[in-house]
């Protein structure tokens, strides 16, 4: 149980605004509640009559949209130490806390403090010629489009782990772990655990396995081959820097965390896995 929160910040994306309907409904229900509703600044131009919180004085910001938009509005949110709870109105939804119409009981928990934060682990990149990157979820070395195979080293404290020959490589925190490094075939992990997860992107040799490494490890990926144009580092799902051959980038968890807000008890990520990916259905039914 914390303390009420009296101002929340909205965000969504510029290319899905809320239906105009939806917004007039949280206003009003927010003021039943003692709540003042602000616009986050990238948010300002499709939420049309209401403030913008250029100053970041938001107790909370509650960010409305697909897995897509959540992770970018926790992306934006975590080096300000603004606690973020998203609400689904996309497809998946599984970084969400609620779905968007749910939203009145989002306020009510809101404004009557009747809500925990968890500081999830973030994880630091650096490379050559460009200063550290936060992700969320994760950081990856992707091939470019028209280049040949991509061939990486992975060291892991400094000790060769593997030769990658392949798409690429990504390396992601346990939030992280149900999205692309889950397409790579990466295990899924428990939010809680102090662990980072590497896979290999699409690797030309079957018998590459996704490896998981405790949190105090320090990983680099060097660039060992790059045929054609440079390889592409992507950080949360945005390009962040090319890469070349002979170059590396490191990753390790970040002091810094993010805040994630949470109405659910004990044992919610296990009944999202079950609900989201049908896993508590027999036969997928």
């Amino acid at each position: 149980m914390l303390e009420r929160t009296d101002r929340v910040a909205l965000f969504v994306d510029g290319f899905r605004p809320l239906p105009e309907d939806l917004l007039e409904d949280l206003l009003a229900f927010a003021e039943t509640r003692g709540i003042e509703l602000l616009s986050a600044p990238p948010s300002s131009a499709v939420l049309s009559g209401i403030g913008s919180d250029e100053e970041h004085t938001a107790d909370a910001a509650m960010v409305i949209g697909g897995d897509g938009t959540i992770l970018r509005g926790m992306h934006y949110y975590a080096p300000l130490d603004i606690p973020v709870i998203g609400l689904n109105s996309g497809r998946m939804g599984f970084l969400a806390g609620a779905e968007a119409l749910d939203f009145e009981e989002v306020l009510d928990r809101l404004s009557s403090g009747d809500f925990e934060i968890d500081e999830k682990p973030m994880l630091t990149t650096e490379h050559a010629g460009e200063g550290p990157k936060l992700a969320v979820n994760d950081v990856c070395i992707n091939r470019s489009l028209s280049g040949g195979m991509l061939h990486l080293s992975l060291f892991v404290d400094d000790q060769l782990a593997a030769a990658i020959p392949g798409d690429g490589g990504v390396v992601s925190t346990p939030m992280g772990s149900t999205a692309y490094a889950l397409s790579a075939n990466g295990p899924i992990l428990d939010p809680d655990l102090p662990a980072i997860l590497i896979a290999a992107i699409c690797p030309h040799l079957i018998t590459l396995r996704p490896l998981v490494v405790p949190s105090s490890s320090e990983i680099r990926l060097l660039v060992v081959d790059c045929r054609g144009h440079a390889a592409h580092i992507v950080v949360d799902g945005v390009p962040a820097a090319t890469i070349g051959q002979d170059e590396s980038m490191t990753v390790a968890v970040s002091e810094r965390k993010a805040r994630v807000i949470r109405l659910r008890s004990d044992g919610f990520f296990y009944n999202l896995l079950g609900r989201k990916f049908g896993w508590g259905r027999r036969g997928g039914i």
